[in-house]
């Protein structure tokens, strides 16, 4: 059975609360720096979205997958070379994502 709230009947009057007017809640900021700031906007703007490494090592996991793709999804043959080879590629595609890519200043 639900019960009913309590309600406190002896509430004090606050005194003393001055209306705020709409401009006292805004706080003034000045800007001093662009938006975006770092290497994306500074960065050139290129076709390709990876560097011609990358996308090499993209290109020819790709066609490694598309080459042993279709025997190592042959069940007659069990398992066989093209596993690995579909294995590799699908190593070499994830690789080419996930290495980071060191600074052109940093030294170490």
């Amino acid at each position: 059975m639900p019960q009913t709230q309590d309600t406190d009947e002896n509430v004090e009057p606050v005194d003393g609360v001055a209306p705020m007017t709409a401009d006292m809640h805004l706080s003034v900021v000045e800007r001093t720096a662009p938006v975006i700031d770092g290497p994306i906007a500074t960065d050139r703007r290129s076709i390709w979205p990876l560097s011609p490494g990358r996308m090499a090592a993209v290109v020819a996991a790709l066609i490694t997958a598309a080459i042993c793709g279709p025997p190592a999804a042959d069940p007659t043959t069990g398992v066989n070379g093209a596993d690995l080879g579909v294995l590799l590629s699908l190593a070499v595609f994830v690789a080419a994502f996930l290495i980071p890519i060191p600074k052109k200043d940093d030294q170490s």
